[in-house]
This record gives C-alpha cells, sequence and structure tokens, in this order.
C-alpha cells in the first residue's frame, strides 16, 4: 500500500504521532517555488483559455509574476492576484494594466488586513467570555452553551 502526502508544511512531522512517523517508510521530495518566468507560464495559458489575451497587458503578466515570485513563488497567489486584477479591470471596460494590477495587489492587502482584525476580534470575544462565565462562577462551561450569556462588548 502506498499513501502520497502533499503538503505545504515542512513540519508535519512534528505534529504527527511518533507511532505513525516509526510505521512510515518516507521519501521527501521537495518542490523550488516557481520563478517568475514560470509564473509568466502559468498566468499566460490562465488567460488564454479563459480572457481575452488582446485586452491584457504583458507587463501586468510580468507585474502578477513578480509580485507572486517575491512573496511566495506560489502560482495559486499569482492566480488569486490576476483573479482580482480582472475583476479590477472589468469595472472599467478596458485592458488589464499595471495600474489595476497595483490596485488588486491593495485590495488583496486590505482584504487580509480585515481579516485579522476579524481574527483578533474573535478571539477577543472568546476571551472575554471565558473570562466572564469565569467571573459567575462557571469553572468549565461547555462550548456549546456559550450562547446562554450575552456579553456586551
Amino acid at each position: 500500500m502506498i499513501y502520497l502526502f502533499l503538503t505545504n508544511r515542512l513540519d508535519w512531522e512534528c505534529q504527527a504521532d511518533p507511532r505513525v512517523l516509526s510505521f512510515l517508510k518516507k521519501t521527501d521530495i521537495m518542490f523550488e517555488p516557481y520563478d517568475a518566468m514560470d509564473l509568466q507560464e502559468i498566468l499566460k495559458l490562465r488567460v488564454e483559455k479563459a480572457l481575452d489575451s488582446r485586452k491584457v497587458d504583458q507587463g501586468a503578466i510580468e507585474k502578477i509574476a513578480g509580485i507572486a515570485c517575491r512573496e511566495t513563488g506560489d502560482a495559486r497567489k499569482a492566480i488569486e492576484l490576476l483573479a482580482r486584477a480582472v475583476r479590477v479591470a472589468e469595472e472599467d471596460p478596458g485592458t488589464l494594466t499595471e495600474t489595476e494590477v497595483d490596485v488588486a495587489e491593495s485590495l488583496l492587502e486590505e482584504d487580509k488586513t480585515q481579516t485579522l482584525f476579524l481574527l483578533a476580534c474573535a478571539s477577543f470575544g472568546a476571551a472575554s467570555l471565558s473570562q466572564h462565565l469565569r467571573d459567575l462562577g462557571f469553572s468549565q462551561t461547555p462550548v456549546e452553551d456559550h450562547h446562554l450569556v450575552y456579553i456586551p462588548l
């Protein structure tokens, strides 16, 4: 029997049960991150298949590939930036240029910031709820009962 594990996390073994690790006869195969030229080829294929390539500037593809290569070398990130840039370009009928890529990159950064803020709020809310329950004398309250206590924030 062969098991194939694919992961971006190189530290996955630290979290695995030692009994499982002793059973595995593993071989690691490392895939290097894509470089800018690889990402450009991937993006060009996406543009050819899904978009009117006459409305996509080569400079925009190069910029997206450069940004993704600089950050992670992850093709998924490059494609995400391409998709967001296309949505920006659709708002103003025209071509996808480096300007739309800049706007899309900014919007993705705003999305990340909002997500981190929401996670921080959720974490603060959970901590506040737990503290409030302890203050009320509950030493351990099942998670499913937390909705029974209202805390104005």
